[in-house]
């Protein structure tokens, strides 16, 4: 039997296994088991769920929407930002002009009139990744 997975769907599985990103590495050690199943809870497809815990639920492999393929949740971003980035304590940042590396070589961004109109707490953040990897525009359909 073999799986063909999409990158979208391997970063899912890879979000599943290890929610906490960087955090805690030994949630890579987490092992995930891959189902078909004909009457899962979102119809027939591949179905996901961790090996030790098959109690805990299971998610469906489908294909992401544009939603899931940004690196943060617009839905509740003030209007006035069209820049989200993360620095490396895994703080959001929104700005209203696109930011940029640090000067000072610190871990960071900035942007010329250094206005943030928007934050996030790690706790919250979506983006768990390097930092550096991390700015995003607001997208065309949140731009409404």
């Amino acid at each position: 039997m073999s799986i063909t997975l999409n990158g979208h769907q391997l970063k899912n599985l890879l979000e599943f296994a290890n929610p906490d990103g960087e955090n805690d590495l030994d949630q890579l050690g987490t092992e995930l088991t891959i189902s078909f199943l004909e009457d899962g809870h979102s119809g027939k497809g591949y179905y996901v769920w961790m090996t030790e815990y098959p109690e805990e639920g299971c998610m469906f492999l489908d294909d992401l929407d544009q939603k899931s393929l940004n690196k943060y949740d617009w839905s509740n971003v003030p209007i006035e930002v069209n820049w989200i980035a993360t620095d490396s304590l895994g703080y959001g940042f929104g700005w209203a002009n696109k930011p940029h590396h640090h000067s000072s070589g610190q871990c960071r961004w900035n942007d010329e009139d250094c206005y943030l109109r928007f934050g996030l707490p790690p706790q919250v953040n979506p983006f768990k990744g390097d930092w550096k990897e991390s700015l995003e525009q607001r997208p065309a359909e949140q731009s409404q």
